[in-house]
């Protein structure tokens, strides 16, 4: 044992993997008494392929896929025998809609979890914070995180997603400390951004600052502290990235 064992101790978890993975992801049937399946987040993968099928778009499963609007040709893909009232054709209301119910804080289709990340001793040093759907499997929703994020979506799109993802890099990880403070031994917490985002000009950014600027000094030191952004790799980088990093 040396000073520097002594630290990593102190910066870091033991983490019980076999209980970790036997926790379930939770499941959703219904979405304001719609049929999850029909807005492609059904727990029955044949579901979500029949409807990804019949929308032309292949991919994952459970990929959610994204902002679409439903039509009667839809009604023999996925059929909701327990209920006779009419899905709305934009899907993407309803999807919003979840979308800031997470953001608020309330029970939402959508949900954030912290993804342990390891040392070479098996002790968990950090966390990554990933998006989840409630359709039974430990996978993102990737297509309806697209969409939201789609930097050429119309504003009322772009409005929700600087609140949700506002949200995710201060509200939920500072609840998530507070709550249990174990995780205070992380060394960090990433929360994945755009790199538009990081622009100082882009809505994220400005409201992550004057909401930085509105906590108390103890929490806001705890939040910049612990958490750190990961650059997502799925977009272009802005020409002045090096700066912005």
């Amino acid at each position: 044992d040396g000073p520097h064992q002594e630290t990593w101790r102190k910066r870091s978890l033991l983490v019980d993997t076999e209980d970790l993975l036997k926790v379930q992801s939770p499941t959703q049937e219904r979405v304001s008494g719609v049929l999850a399946a029909r807005i492609g987040l059904g727990s029955d993968a044949d579901q979500n392929r029949s409807l990804r099928s019949a929308l032309n778009k292949p991919g994952h499963p459970y990929g959610g896929i994204g902002f679409f609007e439903w039509t009667d040709e839809l009604e023999h893909a996925v059929p909701d025998a327990g209920s006779s009232d009419a899905l709305s054709p934009l899907v993407m209301d309803l999807k919003l809609q979840e979308f800031e119910r997470c953001a608020n804080g309330d029970p939402s289709m959508y949900y954030w979890v912290l993804h342990p990340i390891f040392n070479c001793k098996d002790h968990a040093v950090g966390a990554e914070v990933l998006v989840r759907a409630k359709n039974g499997v430990h996978a993102a929703p990737f297509d309806d995180i697209r969409a939201l994020m789609d930097p050429a979506a119309p504003p009322k799109i772009q409005n929700m997603y600087t609140k949700w993802k506002s949200a995710e890099i201060l509200d939920w990880p500072m609840q998530a400390l507070i709550k249990h403070p174990v995780l205070r031994r992380l060394t960090f917490i990433s929360v994945n951004v755009r790199p538009l985002d990081l622009c100082t000009n882009s809505q994220v950014f400005k409201e992550v600052r004057n909401r930085l600027s509105e906590l108390k000094d103890e929490d806001r030191q705890l939040l910049v502290s612990t958490v750190s952004i990961e650059v997502c790799e799925d977009q272009e980088d802005p020409p002045n990235i090096e700066i912005l990093l």
